[in-house]
């Protein structure tokens, strides 16, 4: 039989306190016998309503991170993982949401693929959503726009598997501070994923808000923001050229044909005129952007993390 492991599992808390409490039940069910010992470490995203009382977690160690105000769940994740980082007992970490949609008994798939492949932080990728047609539209465009712009795909949230040693790794790593899971990208470690379902969700209403789906879908591109800024650097540079080219073969056109209409060689000039134009000056702003990008002090949640920590209370 193999060596029992060492589980930590990782939680950013908005207000799902009841979700928080079913989940922990599921986690002695079907987590407890399967490893050696079993944390919850709670993140407390700045809610509005205290953990109500009479919580028991039984052989579970639990815990509570109050942050100083709201951060939104890839923060307080970044803040979590940095916290962990001070700590190297634990063989694997585990981040996932506590509203129940993602499902305790889906992590033993993920250490089953860990242990294919122990040295991969394991990403959990949905098999089946149970969302509406209008947010399935949203979430393929969102994954098409991180493709145009960055050049990779993203299929996965921050349902993930992480290795023990790679949480320190994590914590130095500015980029996860705003997109946890694209930070995993561009941070090259190997990662892999596994098909998982969606659960539904234990408790409560989501308050994931249509603008705050579009603030993480931006927030996922910009940990790619020098990427993202060369690649339009090279689109609009070469419609500047583009535009210098039909701008020569408007004028020869005009000059050398008798196909010309009154007016129509001025006006399409004109137009691509105005393209060159706004291009160099996007171009322009483009740059002083990654300079400025290049020149910033880089954000290192191992560095900072204890500056948004109200307190940490523990529960036997």
């Amino acid at each position: 039989m193999p060596e029992k492991k060492r589980l930590c599992i990782l939680l950013p808390i908005y207000d799902d306190w009841q979700s928080l409490i079913l989940l922990i039940d599921e986690f002695r069910k079907h987590l407890l016998d399967s490893f050696s010992s079993v944390r919850v470490v709670a993140i407390n995203d700045g809610s509005t309503h205290a953990l109500p009382e009479g919580l028991s977690t039984g052989p579970i160690e639990f815990e509570i991170l109050h942050l100083r105000r709201n951060l939104g769940h890839q923060k307080a994740i970044a803040i979590g993982i940095s916290y962990l980082a001070q700590e190297t007992k634990y063989d694997l970490v585990v981040v996932m949401d506590g509203d129940g949609e993602d499902r305790p008994q889906d992590i033993k798939l993920m250490v089953d693929e860990h242990n294919r492949n122990p040295g991969n932080i394991v990403f959990a990728k949905r098999r089946k959503r149970n969302k509406g047609r209008s947010f399935i539209f949203f979430y393929l465009l969102y994954k098409l726009t991180f493709r145009i712009f960055t050049g990779r795909f993203i299929s996965f949230g921050n349902f993930c598997l992480i290795p023990g040693d790679k949480i320190i790794t994590l914590s130095q790593m500015s980029e996860i501070w705003n997109h946890f899971s694209g930070g995993i990208i561009r941070s090259q470690l190997p990662f892999s994923s596994v098909l998982i379902n969606r659960g539904e969700r234990t408790a409560g209403k989501s308050k994931m808000s249509l603008i705050a789906l579009v603030i993480h879908g931006i927030s996922s591109i910009s940990v790619y923001l020098d990427v993202v800024s060369v690649r339009l650097l090279v689109f609009f540079g070469i419609l500047i050229l583009l535009s210098i080219f039909g701008i020569a073969v408007v004028v020869s056109l005009r000059l050398y044909t008798n196909l010309a209409i009154p007016g129509w060689a001025s006006t399409i000039g004109i137009g691509l005129i105005l393209v060159i134009l706004q291009s160099f000056f996007i171009l322009l702003i483009l740059s002083f952007i990654i300079l400025s990008y290049r020149s910033q002090m880089v954000f290192v949640p191992a560095l900072h993390y204890k500056d948004f920590i109200l307190k940490v209370e523990r529960h036997e």
